[in-house]
């Protein structure tokens, strides 16, 4: 995928979480169930609330915790 592709993927999917819900947490793990299927642990949580509160602006905090996420090996699969 270009960067293009996959920082629109992170903006869309901040974006809808956002849009689910205004608490931080349940955004992110809401962010979580969608790309990897389970919920974050307490430490995954606070390193979550690091990242995105490094932006001056929550949305685009999230949607930098997003590109993140989707760049964790996590996300990745060999079949």
């Amino acid at each position: 995928m270009s960067l293009v592709t996959v920082r629109d993927a992170a903006n869309r999917l901040a974006g809808v979480a956002a849009d689910k819900t205004s608490d931080q947490s349940a955004q992110f793990t809401y962010c979580y169930l969608r790309l990897f299927n389970r919920e974050p642990n307490p430490g995954e949580l606070e390193a979550c609330t690091q990242l995105a509160g490094v932006s001056s602006d929550p949305k685009q905090g999230l949607a930098e915790l997003c590109l993140a996420l989707i760049n964790l090996n996590e996300f990745l699969y060999l079949d």
